[in-house]
């Protein structure tokens, strides 16, 4: 097999290996926004789910959202703003928009 032919099938392996690792990333992601939303809200972690809305279904208020974000912000090194997170329909959607300020 030829050099480039051994480096194709790495790099193939490697942006698999990747999609995989990214998954695992994005439920790691999940679990550590569930535990942070529910020591800001006060909440059960397991009432946080992908579905849960903030406010409706958590009972957050704009302090409250304010400080997650402040939290988000500082955990991943990223601006989360608070509008930014008040327009989210539901937990799942603020962990994409999180993974995707992350991964850039």
């Amino acid at each position: 097999m030829s050099h480039a032919g051994r480096l194709d099938i790495v790099e193939s392996l490697m942006i698999k290996g990747l999609s995989v690792l990214r998954k695992g990333n994005i439920m790691e992601l999940f679990g550590e926004i569930q535990s942070m939303i529910g020591q800001r809200l006060s909440v059960d972690p397991e009432k946080v789910t992908r579905d849960a809305h903030l406010q409706f279904d958590l009972g957050a208020d704009s302090l409250a959202i304010l400080n997650l974000s402040a939290d988000i912000s500082r955990k991943y090194g990223i601006e989360v703003l608070g509008e930014d997170i008040v327009e989210l329909e539901n937990v799942g959607k603020l962990v994409a928009l999180v993974e995707s300020k992350v991964g850039t």
